[in-house]
């Protein structure tokens, strides 16, 4: 597993009992996003229900700063059923 896969992959595991957020893995050379401009990679990109445009992750890669961009970003859907541990 590289570097760059763990965070996702942590951070799915600790998100998987919220019904109000999937992480997902795309690849943009075998699927194209329209109206999506990936600029390096990884990208990391929200999409919330009802909103025009993805927000962007623009902070270091790690389980931590992305749980912290979740709550920021989602509000009350963060912690879906169960509460989680920052």
């Amino acid at each position: 597993m590289t570097k760059a896969v763990k965070p996702y992959k942590a951070l799915a595991e600790k998100m998987a009992s919220n019904p109000f957020l999937i992480v997902a893995k795309i690849n943009d050379g075998l699927n194209e996003v329209p109206g999506v401009k990936i600029d390096g990679v990884p990208t990391v990109l929200l999409y919330k229900k009802g909103a025009p445009l993805p927000i962007k992750f623009k902070k270091a890669l790690t389980v931590d700063n992305l749980l912290e961009f979740l709550k920021k970003n989602m509000g009350d859907d963060f912690n879906g059923n169960d509460k989680v541990d920052l």
